[in-house]
């Protein structure tokens, strides 16, 4: 089974839902099946007053959850394509329903605690946003590596990495940039951090406590550890905030590109890796993504994912994304031929055509 779904009964009578994501072999990856299959059965937990409280993990140590299944939808597409059809209408029931299985965990009525262990990415970084108490550990990797594939930080993504303080967001999205825990604690993108080897004793204190409301359970989990956990991390975020405010003074995309072309640090490995991941990226979704956290800064998260399935329907029929997922991740060989070959060379209005919908669709996730 891709997903195991446990009821821990609790001394007074409630239980706690647990949901593996068990695809080790993939990195958890999500398809289809498992996402409709996690929205169906939260929804019928959610009928069910003696729930207390959901907790989300993926099995294996390597990986909470490393994305969507992009292999299928570029699959998809394909066929598409081949049978003179809308590669737009073709991936609409993943994206509809992986962004439709977020905003339902954002605003599920009782605490879900997300484990996010190991890689968290793209969409695995969709579930663990969604939490309401997050988790990580000394193993985990939170990243949006979007532009390497000619997508963009979609899974309601923007709605926090708009509004994260000196325009790390920004950053964040342009370069996939990996946050460790230290980092994310910093931009209180997670709640806690364990040991990964500290998950059982953390579910069990789950089972055999009772609260009342969210921050009950806080003080729950910040009681599982004994003493504060320490990692020997580095919060090269912070060190380097400055530098990366410097980048975005303009936020337009030409100025953003000369910045960062010229901000050459060979001493920095890490600052050298985010760069090249950026200069190398999608032309078109840098374009897209400049745009997207200008506009979502003041969208509500409704608004947000309603944008992100515009946004995925029309990368779906247009070049880069099935360029990106063809080279990088199903050939594995070279880098992408992007449509755009610079981003000196990206046009602003065709940029804003992709936040437009087709005529006559009408968006299905205005039922949020």
């Amino acid at each position: 089974m891709k997903v195991i779904f446990k009821e821990h009964l609790k001394s007074d009578g409630s239980f706690l839902a647990e949901i593996k994501l068990n695809r080790p072999e993939a990195l958890n990856a999500l398809d289809l099946e498992m996402i409709l299959t996690i929205k169906n059965q939260l929804n019928e937990w959610k009928k069910d007053s003696r729930l207390s409280v959901v907790f989300l993990h993926g099995e294996g140590n390597k990986a909470f959850c490393a994305g969507g299944d992009v292999k299928g939808i570029y699959s998809s597409i394909v066929s598409a394509r081949e049978n003179n059809e809308d590669p737009g209408q073709a991936v609409q029931p993943f994206f509809e329903n992986e962004y439709r299985l977020d905003y339902l965990i954002h605003t599920y009525p009782r605490p879900v605690v997300v484990w996010g262990h190991g890689f968290v990415m793209g969409g695995g970084m969709g579930l663990f946003l969604a939490g309401s108490h997050r988790v990580m550990t000394d193993s985990s990797a939170l990243s949006m590596p979007e532009i390497s594939i000619g997508l963009f930080p979609d899974v309601g993504a923007s709605h926090i990495l708009s509004r994260l303080p000196f325009e790390i967001g920004w950053y964040l999205a342009l370069t996939g940039c990996r946050l460790n825990s230290l980092e994310a604690q910093f931009l209180k993108i997670t709640d806690f951090y364990f040991k990964k080897e500290e998950k059982e004793k953390a579910i069990q204190a789950l089972v055999s406590s009772s609260f009342k409301d969210g921050e009950e359970l806080n003080l729950i989990l910040k009681n599982v550890q004994k003493e504060k956990t320490s990692f020997s991390q580095k919060n090269w975020i912070e060190k380097n905030k400055n530098k990366i405010v410097s980048l975005f003074e303009s936020k337009k995309l030409k100025d953003i590109y000369k910045k960062f072309y010229d901000s050459v640090i060979e001493t920095d490995k890490k600052w050298e890796k985010n760069r090249q991941a950026f200069l190398r990226g999608s032309p078109t979704s840098a374009g897209i993504i400049c745009e997207q956290l200008k506009r979502t800064k003041t969208y509500s998260l409704k608004e947000v994912f309603q944008t992100d399935l515009i946004l995925a329907l029309n990368c779906a029929r247009n070049f880069d994304f099935s360029e990106g997922v063809k080279t990088l991740l199903v050939k594995r060989k070279g880098l992408p031929q992007w449509k755009s070959d610079s981003m000196e060379d990206v046009n602003e209005l065709q940029i804003k055509e992709y936040f437009n919908s087709p005529h006559e669709w009408v968006n299905p996730l205005q039922d949020l």
